[in-house]
């Protein structure tokens, strides 16, 4: 539960809740080009914050960066509503990225030592559904408080909602530090040679980083443009975290039924007709249905590939975890430039959409490909 609690925070608040606030945000003066600049410091920042993850080892560095990682994210969502230039803005929201990386990747990896060393492993994924509950979280707030543009007070609620959630998973992890000491290696092997499988599974993430990216940050904004969904953006978004939500429990019973990386191959395609949707479909029913497989995949993808690397790099979890997480974090970064500067040539998130498609579907392939290595080696 302490690491359910990280990943709303963390993830599902202080990560995607500028995504259902964004529209709010445009409709009061923030342009296109700025948002998208915005939403790459964010990334940036991810990105930074996952390469710190990776550098330390010893449990009293590691437990430091989670305190340090949990007050950013608390702050940060506050200065949002302070936030009145995109320069502000993106710097805030640099921070955010990092305290949300290193949240996410120091706070899981202890958990997930924690349920290894009880033998309760196959729980692992349960931390990662706080994201999608902070998701259904930030789109409820953004469609019941935003109103007349008060996107403000949806940065402000957020923020307080995380500070009352978050001492306990605080408390969780500093009552079970003696008990983390004694089962992390402060000395393990980081330059351990990793599994030659590992470099494929960063490969293909990296292709995810940039497929989820896109609809993560955009969304809500692409469906308020498809004629006659107006104003159903928010419950669009909330559709999405109600799906991400219990995507990681069915995810982990697809891998363990179908082996990690075929479900995660599943996982891939599914998604990928998940984001395609938008640029053929304007029903409401089909919107909501590719929020639907967007929502029940993105989420499992991640569990999935950060569940199986810790694993396979079981010396050190939040090294590889870490590794993962900057492929992951690269992609992020790309993804907003080049979906900003296809939609205002062409007016449409529909090329930015077919472009993010073809990437997942890249990512698909280096699994494939890898699959091989994966037999010989692992």
């Amino acid at each position: 539960m302490a690491g359910f609690v990280v990943n709303l925070v963390s993830m599902g608040v202080a990560r995607f809740a500028y995504t259902p606030l964004l529209p709010a945000m445009l409709s009061d003066g923030l342009n296109l080009d700025g948002a998208g600049m915005i939403a790459s410091l964010n990334y940036v920042g991810y990105l930074v914050g996952a390469v710190l993850s990776i550098t330390v080892s010893s449990v009293l560095a590691q437990k430091w960066m989670f305190r340090i990682g949990m007050i950013l994210c608390l702050l940060t969502t506050f200065l949002m509503a302070w936030g009145d230039s995109i320069v502000i803005w993106s710097a805030v929201r640099f921070f955010a990225g990092l305290g949300s990386a290193i949240t996410m990747i120091v706070g899981s990896a202890i958990v997930l030592k924690l349920l290894v060393k009880h033998n309760e492993a196959k729980k692992v994924p349960i931390q990662f559904a706080g994201v999608g509950l902070g998701i259904a979280v930030s789109g409820a707030v953004a469609m019941l408080l935003v109103f007349d543009g008060d996107w403000r007070l949806g940065w402000i609620s957020l923020g307080l909602f995380s500070l009352i959630v978050t001492p306990y998973a605080m408390w969780v992890i500093e009552h079970n530090s003696v008990e983390t000491s004694s089962i992390n290696n402060t000395n393990s092997n980081v330059n351990n040679k990793l599994p030659m499988f590992v470099w494929f599974l960063c490969a293909a993430y990296f292709c995810e980083g940039i497929g989820y990216v896109v609809s993560g940050t955009f969304l809500p904004t692409i469906i308020e443009k498809i004629p006659g969904l107006q104003g159903t953006g928010y419950s669009i978004w909330i559709v999405v975290g109600l799906a991400a939500a219990p995507s990681c429990l069915f995810w982990a019973k697809m891998a363990h039924k179908l082996g990690d990386v075929e479900a995660i191959m599943v996982a891939l395609l599914v998604q990928a007709v998940g984001v395609i949707i938008p640029v053929f479909a304007d029903s409401a029913f089909l919107n909501i249905l590719g929020a639907f497989l967007y929502g029940g995949t993105f989420l499992g993808i991640v569990s999935m590939t950060l569940s199986f690397g810790g694993r396979l790099g079981s010396a050190n979890p939040a090294q590889t975890m870490g590794i993962l997480t900057v492929a992951f974090g690269v992609g992020q970064v790309i993804g907003p430039i080049y979906a900003t500067a296809l939609t205002n040539w062409q007016n449409s998130y529909d090329a930015a959409l077919i472009v993010t498609v073809a990437i997942i579907l890249l990512g698909w392939t280096i699994l494939m490909m890898g699959k091989r290595s994966l037999l010989v080696n692992y």
